[in-house]
């Protein structure tokens, strides 16, 4: 993050925390209840449910500055897997939160946590997220998701903020072209 200007306070997430958030079957503002029992039922359903869905690829999209600072890396789900996890985990979780990430796929490399930076130093970091962008589109670069983890929040801004528990997908499905 040498495009960030010294002064600026900055999170930059570790590789073993790099996640994609796919749904929330938990927030930290939620006031429902929780135990051991509920949470070896959730992992029990979301055990059965992986088990339908086989590791899968997301293509990169592009690396941005969102209006939050966070410096996120975005994704295009070519066979839209994503959006069937999300909408299997609506039927198969009842009572998920409200809010939850509906259409964007990505991970956070980074968060910006000073309250402002200059603009010459925002246009700076936006600037290096198109170099980059550029180079990894260049190397069509991928990322295989084989597992979903289960992450009790205890807090935001951390991947690792609480308990997690990590579920195997099934190996990918290998399309084999027609002779």
């Amino acid at each position: 993050m040498s495009c960030v200007p010294p002064e600026a306070m900055i999170h930059v997430n570790t590789e073993q925390s790099m996640h994609v958030t796919l749904f929330h079957t938990s927030h930290p503002h939620d006031r429902r209840p929780f135990s051991p029992a509920i949470r070896t039922q959730e992992l029990t359903t979301l055990r059965d449910m992986a088990a339908a869905f086989p590791s899968f690829t997301l293509s990169f999209h592009s690396i941005i500055v969102a209006s939050s600072g966070s410096i996120i890396m975005l994704f295009d789900d070519p066979h839209d897997t994503v959006h069937r996890l999300r909408h299997e985990a609506h039927a198969t979780f009842p009572s998920l939160p409200a809010s939850q990430t509906t259409t964007i796929v990505h991970t956070t490399l980074a968060r910006l946590m000073s309250p402002s930076i200059s603009a010459d130093s925002l246009v700076t970091v936006q600037d290096k997220c198109r170099v980059v962008t550029a180079r990894l589109r260049r190397e069509a670069f991928t990322v295989l998701l084989s597992s979903l983890w289960y992450v009790e929040e205890t807090h935001y801004f951390s991947a690792g903020s609480g308990p997690r528990t990590s579920i195997p997908l099934p190996p990918p499905v290998l399309h084999v072209p027609e002779a």
